[in-house]
């Protein structure tokens, strides 16, 4: 009851009059107004009407359609997938309109929506089209369009272009010069970028979602990040400051993530078992955008549809357990980071013939497990190091009625997402300044928290800071460990027994190989451990007329370290 007053409240202050019904579909509010008696009249005059209406309520305008098919109450929302989100309806008045009388309060203009679709058609008759065609008339000499009238071809300005080789789409933005003298491409913000110029208002996506928090109801931007750290410290158990911070931001950001051209994993590893890491999976699919529960070995066809389908925060755990028929397919979906980013696949089209299609996998993506990920999906990954707590920490349960728990929190970051968007997506592409520690991939995960970081405490922005030169560090050590595997290959490839299928290498043995030709190995202990990141394991074996404990490397073995490795060739 408090809540259909508070909803009936918020209503009577935005909208005049009253709407008799309010349908809550799971991710957004819609209003409906009953009529006096059954009327028949034009298309054309009830899209003006829902035209003025969505404009008042700032909501979708592609709902503003007759034919649009609205959420039924009590059916289950497909989009979020979760049984809980059942359409709700409030019922808020019973008095019934006049059409005449709405567009009387609304002060409906009749044809306006034929009108603007008139002036647009006509704007663009002998031109081009798209969102970005506008920008790029204005930036792009004989810009004439090709084909498509979103496809447009004119004069390169970033060298000198006799014929027009400058081909750019104005509907996505992506651009390539077709001469080989250049050969530059990239997207709007890339241009802008090369040209020294500001980004266009039409490359900055707008957010259209309706209020579903009245406003003096909303957090503020500390409050709902205070709220969002408070409840991760509260179940699980950091060892670094840094990490709760970080982990807060980056499940804010999955509400903002479309805005961002790229966006990293995030990545939980740990030593042993009962670390943490499926807890957290859990506490962060309580509050990240449309988020899955935490997936056991998923296919490669789930993560590829998974964006387009649904198109929120996909949580797979155990990811380095998967079965090795499958991992590849899987890892090479996950490598992809950025929202250029996809998979081609061959898919059943009509008539029973079969179509390559590309699917957009861009989406955030939270990836557990204990043992390490391939190199370059550990490239594309924020790693957060997690440890067992001790029995003097304290970190409350978790229990399955936390997602419904939860729902107001979701609905306050929504909520800021909506009012803060606009101002962090220019903030991302204002670009701020990192630290110098970083590589380029690890600044290209970094940005969209720092960009969220400009509205939040300045402690916070240190807090990330702190977090960012520490993951360089790391990903430099590991960089270190991995040329260490590789020239260890190489050092194996080279003493390799010319006459023999098998190699009985001891650990003394190993160590004078490595010795000269892997920095940092000084040990029997060194060279026992970088063995056994090749998979190889000390056991009992015949050497001579002895049996002595060696490591048995086969010459099949070798040559498959050498492909994962890249190690060179010798040349003939």
């Amino acid at each position: 009851a408090l809540l259909r007053y508070k909803i009936s409240e918020f209503f009577s202050i935005l909208l005049e009059p009253l709407p008799n019904i309010i349908v809550e579909s799971g991710t957004g509010l819609h209003p409906y107004y009953l009529l006096k008696e059954p009327i028949a009249r034009s298309r054309e005059r009830i899209e003006d009407v829902l035209q003025t209406f969505t404009t008042l309520l700032n909501g979708d305008k592609g709902a503003a359609r007759a034919s649009r098919l609205m959420r039924v109450p009590n059916t289950i929302n497909w989009k979020t997938g979760r049984p809980g989100n059942l359409a709700k309806a409030w019922y808020l008045s019973k008095t019934r309109y006049r059409l005449k009388d709405l567009e009387t309060a609304w002060n409906v203009r009749k044809g306006k929506s034929r009108d603007a679709e008139h002036q647009h058609s006509k704007k663009h008759e002998h031109g081009c089209t798209g969102i970005h065609s506008e920008f790029f008339m204005k930036q792009i000499k004989n810009l004439k369009p090709v084909g498509k009238k979103s496809e447009a071809l004119g004069i390169c300005p970033f060298h000198d272009d006799e014929h027009p080789s400058f081909c750019v789409n104005l509907e996505t933005g992506l651009w390539k010069c077709q001469s080989s003298k250049c050969n530059a491409e990239g997207n709007v913000h890339q241009f802008c970028q090369r040209m020294n110029i500001s980004v266009p208002k039409s490359a900055i996506k707008r957010f259209p979602r309706p209020r579903i928090i009245p406003s003096d109801e909303e957090w503020t931007g500390e409050r709902v990040f205070h709220k969002v750290h408070k409840y991760i410290t509260s179940q699980v158990y950091f060892t670094r400051d840094w990490q709760p911070v970080l982990v807060a931001l980056w499940a804010m950001g999955t509400y903002l993530y479309r805005q961002f051209p790229s966006y990293g994993h995030l990545w939980f590893n740990s030593p042993t078992t009962h670390s943490g890491k499926t807890k957290l999976m859990d506490v962060l699919s309580t509050i990240c955008h449309k988020s899955t529960e935490p997936q056991l070995d998923p296919t490669a066809a789930v993560l590829f549809r998974f964006p387009t389908c649904i198109g929120g925060t996909l949580l797979l755990d155990e990811i380095d357990r998967l079965d090795p028929e499958k991992q590849s397919a899987v890892i090479s979906v996950l490598n992809s980071y950025k929202s250029s980013g996809g998979v081609m696949r061959n898919v059943l089209g009509k008539n029973k013939q079969y179509t390559v299609e590309k699917f957009n996998v861009y989406c955030p993506k939270v990836i557990a497990g204990i043992n390490n990920l391939p190199d370059t999906l550990q490239d594309r990954c924020i790693k957060i190091y997690l440890h067992r707590k001790r029995r003097s920490d304290h970190v409350k349960r978790f229990t399955p009625g936390m997602f419904h728990e939860m729902e107001p929190l979701r609905n306050q970051i929504d909520a800021w997402a909506a009012r803060k968007g606009m101002l962090i997506a220019n903030a991302y592409h204002n670009r701020m300044d990192l630290p110098r520690e970083a590589d380029d991939r690890l600044k290209d995960m970094m940005e969209p928290l720092f960009a969220i970081a400009t509205t939040m405490p300045k402690w916070v922005n240190d807090k990330l800071t702190e977090a960012t030169q520490t993951l360089a560090k790391d990903r430099m050590a590991d960089e270190q460990e991995s040329n260490a595997v590789v020239l260890g290959v190489q050092a194996l490839r080279e003493n390799f027994p010319e006459d023999e299928d098998r190699w009985r290498l001891r650990s003394d043995k190993a160590l004078k190989i490595f010795k000269d030709d892997v920095p940092g190995i000084e040990t029997i202990g060194q060279t026992q451990a970088l063995l056994r990141k090749f998979g190889l394991r000390s056991r009992r074996a015949r050497i001579k007329k002895k049996v002595l404990r060696a490591y048995v490397l086969s010459k099949k073995a070798l040559d498959k370290l050498v492909e994962r490795y890249g190690v060179e060739q010798e040349v003939a």
